[in-house]
């Protein structure tokens, strides 16, 4: 939670803000604002507080998956009519991004057990995450079935052709999950 309070003084700070912008750099997200009257390619405070809000919904997410903290992921993370979804309000207003319906993402539903909160918790904040990263680097965060946490990965692509669906990061976590697999139940290696 501290990053979340970093964020939330920050936001309350506009001079902060711009001192960072000066200091660190652009979002990359620029916008045209006219300027003492000349039109140029800049970014707005609102631009700003908005990408520090979504960090610190992430970030509020990101401890609270990590905790393994159910009661705090079921104040954002909603079953509602057989559907999933993000729940979230602003100036006193609710509104839902939805993570699965019958309508959106249907193969999700079958893959989340009814009323979970850890599961569409993680896809949806992978999901936030891969999006921005979309926008600014070719890195995807995604979820890490053999060591059960999300990775950052770059995909690549190789010219001699490697895979970009390949399940493993390597030879050796490729050997570890085969290893594992061949283990007698109850007998970890």
């Amino acid at each position: 939670m501290a990053a979340s309070v970093v964020i939330s003084a920050a936001l309350s700070c506009r001079r902060e803000i711009l001192a960072f912008a000066n200091k660190f750099g652009l979002l990359g997200i620029p916008e045209s604002i006219a300027m003492h009257g000349v039109l140029t390619a800049a970014e707005s405070m609102s631009t700003w507080i908005g990408e520090i809000r979504l960090l610190a919904r992430a970030e509020v997410l990101r401890s609270s998956i990590a905790a393994h903290d159910r009661s705090a992921l079921s104040q954002v993370i909603v079953w509602k009519d057989g559907r999933v979804g993000y729940e979230h309000s602003f100036r006193g207003k609710k509104g839902y991004t939805w993570i699965a319906t019958k309508d959106i993402n249907p193969e999700l539903l079958e893959r989340f057990d009814p009323g979970d909160v850890v599961a569409p918790a993680q896809h949806y904040l992978q999901r936030c995450v891969n999006e921005r990263l979309l926008k600014h680097v070719s890195a995807r965060l995604l979820w890490n079935i053999e060591h059960n946490r999300m990775n950052l990965w770059f995909e690549v692509q190789s010219p001699d052709g490697a895979r970009s669906d390949k399940r493993f990061c390597g030879s050796a976590c490729r050997a570890r999950a085969w290893r594992k697999a061949q283990a007698p139940k109850g007998v970890s290696r």
